[in-house]
């Protein structure tokens, strides 16, 4: 899974990179329209943010992994579940630079590359993704 690779390889840059001064590019691909989450995450999420919001895609066939989604019956708990993890992870990436006693000269900038869509069955409204502001991606 993507976001798994790049969390491993930001977290041995980090390594690499301790003494020497740097700049990280994390982009984490979730959450994202591809609704998927690695089980231990969904198991958590599901059944919890009923009713559940099904999105039928592609999961076989011509168009199979050519740009379009693949199926998911549970995308509420497919979207916090990915939350969840990248939530996850950028504790780690914080723990990491901490452990490396590099935090006091590290600036982290978490920001979003576009906001909130509806592609893949992903339900802005259900979950107030957009706050106070209006509109989607």
């Amino acid at each position: 899974m993507a976001p798994e690779i790049i969390h491993q390889k930001a977290l041995s840059f980090l390594e690499e990179n301790k003494d020497n001064t740097f700049f990280m590019f994390y982009p984490s691909v979730i959450p994202h329209a591809e609704m998927f989450a690695p089980e231990k995450y969904m198991a958590k999420y599901r059944g919890k943010f009923l009713p559940e919001k099904n999105f039928d895609g592609v999961d076989d066939g011509e168009m199979y992994k050519m740009g379009s989604y693949g199926s998911q019956s549970e995308g509420h708990a497919a979207f916090a579940a990915m939350v969840d993890l990248l939530d996850q992870q950028v504790g780690e990436i914080r723990q990491k630079i901490e452990n490396l006693g590099i935090a006091e000269n590290t600036i982290i900038i978490f920001s979003s590359d576009n906001g909130p869509h509806q592609e893949a069955g992903a339900d802005p409204e259900y979950f107030n993704s957009n706050g106070k502001f209006k509109g989607i991606k």
